[in-house]
């Protein structure tokens, strides 16, 4: 009995913990926000660790039980329902998008560093959509 509850705490200590995105600044509630919680530098913005598609008049999603770590979000307005950030003929984004930390790229998404942030209880971070 001793190492099951032994057991559950630790695994306690180490889940358990939820991060709540709000999303402000979506001004068309047309198609779906897609939600990427990204826990590597070399994956972001591409590979998510986590991934939420919710419907674009929502305000809000929550990531629950995570470990306590660092992380990073990226969110998308997918207007068309296509799974992708659509961009013009240069690669601008023309799709809603926004970053933890509020980060901005130049030339290109921003770094995983500039959007990072960590989790050690359950948090709420607000998300601003951009190229409206």
């Amino acid at each position: 009995m001793k190492k099951v509850l032994t057991l559950v705490c630790l695994v306690g200590g180490l889940y358990g913990v939820d991060l709540k995105v709000t999303i402000h600044n979506t001004k068309e509630k047309v198609g779906n926000l897609v939600i990427g919680l990204y826990k590597e530098s070399n994956q972001f913005p591409k590979k998510p660790y986590k991934k939420a598609v919710i419907l674009a008049d929502k305000t809000s999603y929550t990531f629950k039980n995570l470990q306590k770590d660092t992380y990073a979000v990226a969110v998308f307005q997918d207007k068309n329902l296509n799974d992708k950030i659509d961009k013009n003929f240069i690669g601008i984004p023309i799709e809603p998008y926004g970053f933890s930390n509020d980060a901005k790229g130049f030339m290109g998404p921003p770094s995983f560093e500039d959007a990072k942030f960590e989790l050690k209880k359950d948090r709420t971070i607000p998300i601003k959509m951009e190229n409206q």
